[in-house]
């Protein structure tokens, strides 16, 4: 221990290795593994760690993460299509209706395709008008 209450770093490491394969090891046993199943889990390594280097074009960074967002964007738009239509279903009364008629996770697939078609096509446009705004036309 340093003076300040903290354990130097290879020993700090080193020391909560061996703490968490004791905890592991103890808590394995509990479960009903013999020693020799926790020996065997306690054997494997964990892969070996890629490091990545450093980013080359940062202009492509910027289109992953700006692709990113749109798409959980259009996610949660759709989502919430989604909702909105199911509460508005139930509310006009039209889903009693369709319940007549159709099983509900046939009425169910069918609002979550329609949505989703609607919120697909709208992205498709967007992707299409955007691309041209960038082509310069």
């Amino acid at each position: 221990m340093t003076r300040r209450g903290k354990v130097g770093t290879a020993r700090g490491v080193g020391l909560l290795q061996a703490v968490v394969t004791l905890e592991t090891s103890r808590q394995l046993s509990k479960a009903g593994l013999s020693p020799r199943q926790v020996a065997d889990l306690q054997s494997i390594r964990p892969p070996k760690q890629v490091v990545a280097g450093p980013v080359g074009n940062t202009g492509r960074v910027g289109v992953g993460v700006a692709v990113g967002i749109v798409l959980h964007m259009a996610l949660m738009l759709a989502g919430t299509a989604i909702a909105t239509t199911v509460a508005m279903e139930k509310s006009t009364r039209i889903s009693e209706v369709l319940l007549a008629i159709l099983r509900p996770s046939q009425v169910l697939v069918g609002t979550v395709m329609a949505v989703g078609t609607a919120t697909l096509v709208q992205l498709l446009v967007a992707g299409h008008t955007s691309g041209r705004r960038g082509a310069g036309h």
